[in-house]
């Protein structure tokens, strides 16, 4: 007991086993987000492939212009609705505010 007392006590120790830890998590969640979007190309395109090079001569007529229409449209909802009077920041908007001087 006084032997767990004194590693809670070492703040180094703490600290590196929560970087363990939130690594781990981080590292699980990019994989859950690698997963969900091959899911969703393969659901969108019918390829489970990593790359969709081929896919203009393989896939139906209209999908490979349909299915990024239809993204496209998705995510000017979700910023119409969920982002109201705002857009989100781009790598543009972060060059400006260097070149302005603003730095916001």
């Amino acid at each position: 007991m006084n032997a767990m007392r004194g590693i809670l006590r070492n703040e180094q120790l703490v600290l590196l086993v929560l970087a363990v830890i939130m690594g781990g998590i981080a590292a699980c969640g990019a994989i859950a987000f690698s997963y969900l979007y091959l899911a969703i190309q393969g659901l969108s395109f019918g390829t489970w492939s990593d790359t969709l090079f081929p896919m203009p001569r393989i896939c139906p007529p209209g999908r490979s212009f349909l299915v990024p229409t239809a993204g496209g449209l998705l995510i000017g909802l979700f910023v119409h609705f969920f982002m109201p009077g705002r857009r989100p920041h781009a790598v543009a908007d972060v060059m400006e505010a260097v070149a302005v001087g603003t730095g916001e």
